[in-house]
């Protein structure tokens, strides 16, 4: 027996040794023999990532040209895929090299040593490409970014200044911060300022922090679901999918979108009655079911003009009430806007007493009738108090007399009658709605409203006048767009009120469209609107014989509502031949009414986005027809009868996506016509007459036309003489092209031309210059025959034009070339985009003199993958660029610096320079060559510095290519970004002690990659002046050591006078904050960094809320003064990140912290850290592929963490333990920590992943409790032994029976868990003890994966005793237990398992499992199990 137990013994060394002994040799001896295997490995692999490379690009190229931000990590994946596919094409070149070269023996047989060497290059490189495979699996690729939102900071100046609402603005912005309110309401009476307040709230609560979004949407009378949906989602930067345009659906997608913020505010502005949330999608409960459904705070605001709605129907929990203002507050208000110009009477001034006081303390009130006596005469003001004492006020709901009477009172006082007429076309549009002034347009014209307008023009230009009027007397509002305005929700009461008296009817619900019938009210009415209303049914016929507008929009959106949608009955429209205007939207028309030609005087006809439509022949008959629309309508003909419209004046078919057909000589015959709107819809255009469908020739006889938006795909086809007359406004596309993502920059004009493939033959023999002269934006791509852009206008120079891109276009050399007498050319020019001119050599091949005024306004410069390019501006051009705002220069692989010599010959002077006054961007990437902002008259020359006390002649930093210079400066520069400058050294020249003025000290955001020449960013000297930095960015930096070099490693005390040598000792002894605005700080890919900062100052970061770390394997000590008391307490095996002196704050406002990829890092903190003000914010910790970390946090910094929400640690080789135990060096800190202990009572969301050698969280003598903790993951950590528990507890325990929780039987100490995630796990025998599993009430899913040993989910530990209680899980919703091989049951003993709430249960590959558990099982709603078994042998 103990031969055998011998001899077996020494068999199983004698195996170990040979497999350690003969592997290695073995997998060397196979590099050489399977070397065809490996290389056609990695060439399958390199396929595979070449294809999701040019997927992936495609992708980013289509983000890109909708003005899409391109995600971090897909823009880091895609330069590590460049650097691979260099490797692998250089491995796969060397192969082919091999194949035919480098042989041995005479040539006969392949060399073996370069097989082995490359073999063994292509197994790695296949391994990286494995990675990079894995990691390109991108769900997206970019993000829209948010839109700028004016809501919440376009608030008057003056709210502030009233007292009285001070106090319930203070009270509302408490009542937020109380965790127990999750709805508060604000009420009072129409117009007295509730929106204003609540606006003003949410901009308090974002500027504070106390919520992470605001979201805002007015509720109105009648509620549109739809549109409060749109809006929040607006507010959420969410899209709604297709998929999702039912109420329902974008509930749903609301509700769980709310549900992933943290904290969100949702304003509910202007509510009348009972609005369910939960139809909108708002998330909303007591704090027990909020927790249950797994939801972040939600907290709603709420406005109304009733108490009872807020209290009663809404349930609020506190109501604020907004009280008028006081007299002196109302006097103050009229004063501001009526100006002090009538204050110097007695008359005046008792007059504006009795005056205001009617408007009873209503801001609305008292701004419309300030604007409308500004200005007036006494005797005007007499009038107006006159009106007010002796008007018969209509009682409208929820509003008070006084203030009907001031808002009519303001109207009355328009003395404009088409003033007073658009004041009541304004309120037949839907409450709250946007106004279109196109709409306003064409219901004004076909109403002939204004006097001596015969022209749409005209037309166009007394509505804006009109539209002023208004606005002035506060009777309007601006718009979000500047195409539309809005009407406050007030001032919209009256108006309908008002415009009732006219007989023109807002009928704003079904209800009342019925009760309006009954009655028979409308009969005399002029004017109808039926706005966004759902209704069914219409009568056969609506009898009013005096109409002259009809408006019916209808909210159906969907598809699978059509054939319950409205129908207009084929009768309709008989009795209403005095109508005019006719705007039916949204309306399903498979045909349309016979009775339409009944509409003998109809001047305008808008059939807009109506499902269905189909032959409109009909409309042919309506002869006194001005404007047609058909815009966003299915229709697929234009049929020859609209040729018999000779008056019309307006023809819109935009967006009509199934147009194919335009009957010849119909255009032509349209000879009154002034707008033709024909983009995003038919292109199917003729060259010439006689064919099946119209040709571009008809254009010519629109003599009328001032507004022409056309698509024509073929270049060839556009005839000499296109247009003969001057557009007022065009957008005119000839050719197919694919315009660049800078195109989304370019701001809206009134004429816009975008030219294609256009050859220089063509274009002169078409006369094009007709356009280019009132051209103001311009598209140009594939020029044919042109080598200067200015010869396509050499004789106008482009006089209107404004904005201009340029790309794809191989032949043209210079943009201007000679200017001589063409000195004026892109005088106007604001905005140049340039991309892909790949033999571009000068923007101005010629010297600008100072009385030329070519590119004198332009603000923005943009140039792309210009290869000839080797510098930007000449340097007279870049003089006389004083409007200069943005540079962004990309992928230009020749290109040396901004700004460069006339010529070869051009020598500048000593006191000449180029100072760029405005530029507040910079953004250079992809340069390979560029060495330098300035002109290259030497780079000593280019580096001088006038004051020989600051820099010695000898100065070595005269010789390195420096970005910034004194010869170009940039003193408001703002945003600077730079990336892949290869042949830059230094950003900025040294001076000290002051900053240099040239470039950097009003920067707010730096950001710079792949520079792989720098070493330090700034240098000490000029750290102090950087005070406005609020963003810093570094990454993929090869050579950067330092973030801020050193005082001493580049500049010697030698080399200053004495003066400021003890200048320079003085400020070393100080304590100064770095960058004091600085918010996100991120440093990746830097292998040579070793510190941020290496000299003797100590260092503050007190704005500090964002860092992240990443692959800067060499880090020393990142944070922290090198003093001499610092450095005794670290050691070169255990170094921190964060080394800070004890004695002062450090980051006191530190959220998130990200560290990555930090080969050298050991530890994350410094054990002797007494800074009771630091890490106090933190809340979200991540650590990843941090191979030497053994643990995270040391034990005496955990009383800090109070804040931190989210940990997770993954691919962490080296952990053993999350927090580390008690030591003798921290022995009288740890008289602070409590014998028990509420561990990161915040945290919510604890992730494990892959930690191969973690054993415990904590090993220590402490007992810790996880009061917060919703969410646990712990995957692939192989050696937990004891995960949760202390060191008494752990010893008690044997090895071969650990559970993943092992807790003190008296304590509940997970009371949130709400998921728990358990996979990979290889020595589990069990998930919990009996006393651990009764801990977890509130647990909702359970998921157990790939846990070889693990028999029981839940077992009997030594010691407790099965009690007849049950064990409830009373919210587990869902189980998953997936490969647990040995799985025998969920119980390991008798005991009853309730399952209230369980609904789906999965279960798969268990074959040992013969019963789920020995005791009874009780699962009431149960509707899913997914069991999958195999089957023993």
């Amino acid at each position: 027996m103990a031969l055998e137990l011998c001899t077996a013994v020494v068999s199983g060394i004698a195996s170990k040794f040979s497999e350690l002994l003969f592997d290695p040799f073995r997998r060397e001896i196979s590099y050489a023999f399977k070397y065809q295997s490996y290389v056609k490995k990695l060439r399958s692999r390199f396929e595979d990532l070449k294809s999701k490379q040019q997927r992936l690009e495609h992708d980013v190229n289509d983000a890109e040209r909708q003005g899409d931000e391109i995600h971090d990590d897909v823009k880091q994946w895609l330069i590590k895929m460049k650097e691979f596919v260099e490797r692998a094409e250089k491995l796969i070149d060397e192969d082919e090299d091999n194949a035919k070269y480098k042989r041995c023996f005479k040539g006969l047989c392949p060399n073996p040593m370069i097989r082995r060497y490359l073999s063994k290059e292509a197994v790695n490189a296949a391994k990286d490409a494995t990675y990079l495979l894995a990691k390109g699996n991108f769900s997206n690729v970019s993000y829209r970014p948010a839109p700028v939102k004016t809501e919440y900071t376009n608030i008057g100046r003056g709210y502030q200044q009233f007292g009285s609402r001070m106090k319930v603005f203070q009270d509302v912005v408490e009542a937020l911060k109380d965790p127990k309110v999750n709805m508060i309401g604000v009420y009072g009476m129409g117009g007295i300022g509730k929106t204003t307040l609540v606006k003003e709230v949410a901009k308090k609560v974002m500027e504070e922090k106390l919520c992470d979004k605001v979201v805002m949407a007015e509720v109105t009378l009648n509620p549109d679901l739809r549109t409060i949906q749109d809006k929040i989602a607006y507010d959420l930067d969410l899209t709604f999918g297709q998929h999702e345009s039912t109420v329902y659906a974008k509930a749903d997608r609301l509700h769980q979108r709310l549900k992933k913020e943290r904290r969100v505010l949702v304003i509910l502005d202007n509510i009348w009655s009972e609005l369910k949330l939960e139809d909108v999608g708002i998330p909303l409960g007591d704090d027990e079911k909020q927790k249950k459904n797994d939801q972040g705070r939600c907290t709603i605001l709420l406005t109304s003009r009733s108490l009872h709605v807020l209290r009663n129907d809404m349930n609020s929990q506190k109501n604020f009430s907004i009280e008028a203002l006081s007299d002196d507050e109302a006097m103050s208000l009229f004063w501001k806007i009526v100006g002090n110009h009538s204050t110097e009477t007695f008359d005046f001034q008792s007059l504006a007493v009795e005056i205001v006081a009617k408007c009873g303390g209503l801001p609305i009130a008292i701004k419309t009738i300030a604007n409308a006596l500004k200005f007036k005469s006494l005797p005007v003001w007499n009038n107006a108090l006159n009106h007010l004492e002796n008007s018969n006020p209509r009682q409208i709901q929820g509003m008070e007399a006084n203030v009907y009477s001031s808002i009519k009172l303001s109207y009355d006082f328009l003395q404009s009658v088409e003033a007073k007429s658009l004041f009541r076309l304004c309120a037949l549009q839907k409450d709250g709605s946007r106004i279109p002034i196109y709409e306003l347009i064409t219901y004004g014209i076909g109403l002939n409203l204004f006097k001596n307008v015969y022209t749409l023009e005209q037309g166009r230009n007394e509505i804006q006048a009109l539209i002023d009027v208004l606005r002035t007397s506060c009777l309007l509002l601006d718009g979000d767009t500047e195409d539309h305005v809005k009407m406050h929700d007030v001032v919209h009461d009256v108006a309908v009120s008002i415009a009732r008296d006219e007989l023109m009817l807002n009928i704003r619900n079904a209800a009342k469209l019925e009760e309006e019938l009954e009655n028979g009210i409308q009969k005399d009415a002029t004017a109808i609107c039926l706005p966004d209303i759902d209704i069914l049914e219409l009568p056969e016929r609506l009898g009013c014989p005096k109409l002259e507008l009809f408006l019916l929009f209808t909210g159906m959106k969907q598809p699978a509502v059509v054939e319950k949608s409205l129908q207009i009955p084929d009768q309709f429209f008989e009795e209403m031949k005095q109508l005019r205007v006719l705007h039916l939207r949204k309306v399903h028309l498979p045909s349309l009414p016979s009775s339409l030609d009944c509409l003998i005087n109809l001047r305008t006809l808008s059939l807009s986005n109506c499902h269905s439509l189909g032959d409109v022949a009909i409309v042919g008959e309506l002869r006194k027809l001005e404007i047609l629309s058909f815009r966003g309508s299915p229709i697929k003909m234009l049929p020859g009868e609209i040729g018999q419209l000779t008056r019309l004046k307006l023809l819109d078919l935009r967006n009509c996506l199934q147009l194919e057909v335009i009957t010849p000589n119909v255009i032509s015959k349209l000879s009154q016509l002034e707008e033709l709107y024909v983009v995003n819809s038919f292109i199917r255009w003729e060259k010439g007459e006689g064919g099946s469908n119209v040709s571009v020739i008809e254009l010519k006889a629109l003599s009328k036309l001032t507004t022409l938006e056309i698509d024509i795909p073929d270049v060839q086809i556009v005839p000499h003489d296109l247009v003969s007359v001057e557009l007022q406004r065009c957008n005119i596309l000839i050719g197919v092209a694919e315009w660049a993502g800078m195109d989304s920059k370019i701001y809206e004009t009134s004429r816009t031309l975008k030219l294609s493939g256009l050859d220089k033959t063509i274009y002169l023999a078409n006369g094009m210059n007709i356009l280019l002269r009132r051209t103001e934006t311009l598209y140009l791509d594939k020029l044919n025959g042109f080598q200067n852009v200015h010869e396509l206008d050499h004789r106008n120079s482009f006089p209107l034009l404004k904005h201009m891109v340029v790309q794809n276009s191989s032949e043209i050399l210079h943009i201007v070339n000679s200017i001589g007498l063409l000195c004026n050319v892109f005088r106007l020019l604001e905005s140049l985009f340039l991309s892909k001119l790949i033999n571009l050599e000068s923007v101005s091949h010629a010297h600008l003199t100072a009385e030329c005024q070519s590119f004198n306004r332009l603000k923005i410069i943009n140039v792309k993958e210009c290869h000839k390019l080797k510098h930007l501006l000449s340097f007279s051009m870049a003089q006389k660029l004083l409007r200069l705002e943005e540079i962004e220069v990309t992928q230009c692989e020749n290109l040396k610096m901004i700004v460069g010599r006339e010529s070869e010959i051009h020598i500048v002077q000593e006191n000449e320079c180029v100072n760029f006054a405005q530029v507040h961007s910079l953004a250079l990437c992809n340069l390979p060559q560029f060495t330098s902002s300035g002109v290259d008259v030497g780079v000593s020359g280019s580096l001088s510095i006038t004051s020989k006390d600051i820099i010695a002649e000898d100065d070595p930093q005269e010789l390195m290519n420096v970005l910034f210079n004194n010869k170009v400066c940039f003193p408001v520069l703002k945003k600077l970004k730079l990336s892949s400058l290869h042949c830059i050294e230094k950003l900025w020249i040294d001076q000290f002690p002051t900053i240099s003025t040239s470039s950097c000290q009003n920067l707010t955001k730096l950001m710079v990659f792949g520079c792989s020449r720098l070493k330090f960013l700034f240098s000490y000297s000029m750290v102090n002046g950087l005070v406005h930095l609020q963003q810093l960015v570094i990454g993929d930096c090869k050579s950067m050591e330092w973030v801020i070099e050193e005082e001493t490693s580049s500049t010697s005390y030698s080399n200053f006078t004495v003066k400021v040598q003890e200048e320079f000792r003085m400020a070393s002894r100080r304590v100064f904050h770095v960058f004091p605005q600085l918010t996100n700080l991120e440093l990746w890919g830097l292998p040579k960094l070793k510190s941020i900062y290496q000299g003797m100052h100590i260092l503050e970061w007190l704005a500090l809320k964002y860092f992240q770390v990443n692959e800067c394997h060499k880090v020393e000590m990142l944070f922290g003064s090198f003093d001499s008391k610092l450095l005794s307490q670290k050691t070169d095996s255990q170094q921190p990140v964060f080394l800070v002196d004890p004695r002062k704050v450090r980051f006191p406002n530190l959220e998130i912290l990200q560290i990555s990829k930090m080969d050298n890092l050991r530890k994350i903190w410094n054990n002797q850290h007494d800074d009771l003000g630091s890490f106090g914010n933190l809340k979200r910790l991540d650590v990843r592929s941090s191979g030497k970390l053994t643990n995270v946090f040391p034990l005496n910094l955990m009383v800090r963490l109070e804040r931190l929400d989210h940990l997770n640690l993954d691919f962490c080789d080296s952990i053993e333990k999350i927090i580390e135990e008690e030591s003798s060096s921290s022995n009288c800190m740890m008289e602070r920590v409590p014998n028990r202990f509420q561990v990161l009572p915040q945290l919510t969301k604890l992730e494990l992943l892959y930690l191969p050698k973690l054993k415990s969280i904590y090993q220590g003598i402490h007992a810790l409790e996880w009061p917060a903790l919703k969410y646990f993951t712990v995957i692939g950590c192989h050696e937990v032994k004891i995960l949760f528990g202390s060191s008494k507890l752990w010893s008690s325990e044997k090895k071969s029976e650990q559970p993943i929780f092992f807790i003190d039987h008296h304590k509940v100490a997970f009371p949130n868990l709400t998921t728990l995630e358990v996979s990979y796990f290889d020595e589990l025998r069990f998930l919990a003890t009996f006393s651990t599993a009764k801990s977890l009430a509130k647990l909702i899913k359970l998921e157990v994966d790939n846990c070889e040993m693990i028999e029981n989910i839940i077992e009997m530990h030594a010691g407790e005793e099965v009690k007849k209680d049950p064990i409830v899980f009373s919210q587990l919703e869902y189980l998953k237990f997936v490969g647990l091989p040995r799985l025998e049951s969920f119980c390991s003993e008798n005991c009853t398992l309730e399952f209230p709430y369980l609904k789906q249960v999965m279960m798969r590959c268990h074959p040992n499992m013969k019963i789920f558990s020995q005791g009874f099982v009780r699962t009431p709603i149960i509707h899913k199990v997914e069991l999958d078994f195999e089957k023993n042998d």
